[in-house]
C-alpha cells in the first residue's frame, strides 16, 4: 500500500512539472510573438520624417482659422487640439478687462487660463496688478477657436531680487 502512494505522489510530481513547464513555453513564445510586434513597430517608425499626425503645424502670426481647423482634423483623424509648444508675446498692456480675464498687448488679445500665473518682479501677483501701459511678457498657447490663452505674464526682470525698502 505505501508503495501504491509513493508511486501516486510521483506521478502527480511529475504532471505538475509538466504543466509548468508547458506554462512557461507558451507564455515564452507569447512574450517571442510581442517583442517581434514591437520591434516591426520601431523599425516602420524610425522614418526620418514622422507620421502627419506628429508633425508640429507651421507656427503664424494669424490666429487659426475654421478652415485650418479642418485641415488639421482631417489630417490627424481627431480633433485640432492646442499646439504643444507655447508662444510668447512681449509688448505694452493696451487694455486690461478684469471681469472676462482678458488683456491686449500688442493688438493680440489673451485670456488668463484658469491656473495662469501673473508676475511682478518675480513675485506672484494677479491680473489686477498690472495697468495699461505696463511692459510685459506673455508665455500663451495659441487656441483652434483662434483665441489665445495665456498660461504665464511676466512684468520686470525675472531675476530681479526683491530688496528691503530702508527707513531714511
Amino acid at each position: 500500500m505505501l508503495d501504491q502512494a509513493k508511486k501516486t505522489t510521483y506521478l502527480i510530481i511529475g504532471l505538475i512539472i509538466i504543466l509548468g513547464l508547458v506554462f512557461l513555453s507558451a507564455q515564452k513564445k507569447s512574450n517571442t510573438a510581442k517583442n517581434e510586434a514591437v520591434q516591426t513597430q520601431t523599425e516602420t517608425t524610425d522614418s526620418p520624417t514622422p507620421p502627419p499626425a506628429i508633425r508640429a503645424a507651421p507656427v503664424t502670426d494669424s490666429p487659426a482659422t475654421p478652415t485650418q481647423t479642418k485641415e488639421k482634423t482631417a489630417e490627424t483623424g481627431s480633433p485640432a487640439k492646442t499646439p504643444a509648444a507655447p508662444l510668447d508675446q512681449k509688448g505694452k498692456i493696451e487694455k486690461i478687462d478684469l471681469t472676462a480675464n482678458t488683456f491686449v498687448v500688442e493688438g493680440k488679445t489673451f485670456t488668463l487660463s484658469k491656473h495662469g500665473k501673473v508676475f511682478i518682479d518675480n513675485t506672484k501677483m494677479t491680473l489686477k496688478d498690472l495697468k495699461e501701459g505696463d511692459l510685459v511678457a506673455v508665455v500663451y498657447y495659441a487656441q483652434t477657436d483662434g483665441t489665445n490663452r495665456a498660461t504665464r505674464v511676466i512684468k520686470g526682470h525675472p531675476h530681479k531680487k526683491k530688496v528691503a525698502k530702508s527707513s531714511e
